[in-house]
């Protein structure tokens, strides 16, 4: 649980930041994002999360809708642990 609000605090950073980004930075930013949320086990590519890219193209990706989603899968997952611990 500790991890999670620890992911969301930077994911939250993260958005923030990407507020005043260059369109470069946005692109490597979700590079690395993309990156991760493809990794992640737990929702393999194809789950029905809209992750705010399209698929093949880097350039075409929406860095700042791609953060607002992993933000609220986070939330979500909060939320369940923090339902199962009750």
């Amino acid at each position: 649980l500790t991890m999670l609000r620890s992911v969301r605090r930077t994911l939250e950073e993260t958005k923030s930041y990407l507020a005043r980004a260059t369109d470069d930075e946005k692109g490597r930013i979700g590079r690395v994002l993309k990156f991760f949320n493809d990794r992640d086990r737990d929702h393999p590519e194809g789950n029905g999360h809209d992750d705010g890219m399209r698929p093949g193209n880097p350039g075409s990706m929406n860095v700042e809708q791609m953060v607002r989603n992993m933000i609220q899968q986070v939330e979500e997952e909060i939320r369940h642990l923090e339902q199962e611990q009750q």
